[in-house]
């Protein structure tokens, strides 16, 4: 909307009709102009409440990752609904409470998990389309009681291999090795669990796999620190920095 308004050249072509009927407005009128006629309105959990959106009602608010947000979260939102509707899942993270003395508060239940409580209607989406369906199977018996299926015809290219991690759609590698704290001590990382995360990614490249197909993600930001401190294939390419990632910030990626 900034750049429409900018530049009205790049405004689509009912953002244009907007601005002739008032070319003298603002750029504080514009946006509310833009906002009246929207069909939907985008925007962050935090700036719903924004000046521009001031005093509006509208008819549904749709919280996507509602699972990772407390309840606090989420009531800026449904003060400017007339109905919420929550989108996420249960089995992924749960809102991330830093704060040590907030720890065991109500905050730490999802606004997913507490409309579920009280029996809200709930409809599961049963079919994923993006996961092979060896590893769809996995996480479907693991965390869905196997309610989860798959309409996906998606196979490895390397399912032939002879690397175990290639030709087998699931590998697990139990580590022992013990987890220290980083400097700040709201970070953890386990230095032998690096290491063999980093062997097994340059046996991958070794074996054929383009490294940006390759993709490490960690619990914790200083165990990403750590990999990429370490790992020697990254030396191949910058782009490769980018594919050891935190769970929390590739979570829907």
């Amino acid at each position: 909307m900034h750049h429409w308004i900018q530049d009205e050249k790049t405004a689509p072509g009912w953002v244009r009709e907007i601005f002739a009927k008032s070319p003298l407005m603002g750029r504080m009128g514009k946006e509310a102009a833009i906002i009246d006629d929207a069909d939907v309105v985008c925007s962050t959990i935090m700036t719903c409440r924004d000046s521009r959106l001031k005093g509006r009602t509208f008819d549904n608010v749709c919280v996507d990752e509602a699972g990772q947000l407390s309840y606090a979260n989420v009531v800026i939102g449904h003060l400017c609904s007339k109905r919420l509707v929550l989108v996420g899942d249960p089995r992924q993270l749960r809102p991330i409470i830093t704060n040590p003395g907030m720890v065991n508060s109500p905050m730490k239940v999802s606004m997913l998990d507490l409309f579920m409580s009280v029996n809200a209607p709930v409809t599961l989406l049963t079919t994923q389309y993006r996961l092979p369906t060896a590893l769809a199977d996995f996480i479907s018996d693991t965390f869905y009681s196997g309610r989860l299926v798959s309409n996906s015809n998606k196979v490895s290219p390397y399912a032939g291999s002879s690397l175990p991690y290639l030709c087998h759609p699931i590998s697990i590698l139990v580590d022992f090795g013990r987890c220290q704290a980083s400097n700040s001590s709201q970070s953890f990382y386990n230095d032998s669990e690096a290491k063999a995360s980093i062997k097994i990614a340059a046996a991958l490249v070794s074996a054929g796999v383009p490294v940006e197909k390759v993709t490490m993600l960690c619990p914790y930001l200083a165990q990403r620190r750590l990999i990429i401190k370490q790992q020697t294939f990254a030396r191949q390419s910058h782009k490769s920095m980018s594919n050891t990632a935190s769970i929390d910030s590739f979570q829907g990626s």
